[in-house]
């Protein structure tokens, strides 16, 4: 048998197929990172292994309209456009800064 790892958490177990593999399918991840891990124990034909891997799902990004933005003295509104992607659920929170 394969136990298969979302960090401490285990995802299930497989047993390896006639050629030697085992697989796994899930789809509730979070957003996030996982460190993901699959250890095999060990039979009279395979050794003991663990294998691991990072596995990123929707990472959150923000792209603004333009890569710099300027205005005049006196002017009162600066209109800028801000897209999330990825991890949309959780609280954004900007901050602009006048120099």
């Amino acid at each position: 048998m394969v136990t298969f790892r979302d960090g401490v958490n285990v995802l299930g177990q497989v047993p390896l197929n006639s050629s030697g593999i085992a697989s796994i399918t899930k789809s509730n991840f979070s957003s996030g990172s996982h460190a993901v891990t699959a250890t095999y124990a060990s039979d009279t034909r395979f050794a003991a292994s663990t294998g691991s891997s990072t596995l990123l799902v929707n990472p959150p990004s923000v792209q603004l309209s333009a890569p710099t933005f300027s205005v005049t003295e006196g002017t009162s509104t600066l209109n800028v456009q801000v897209t999330r992607t990825g991890d949309t659920p959780g609280i954004f929170n900007s901050r602009l800064r006048h120099e």
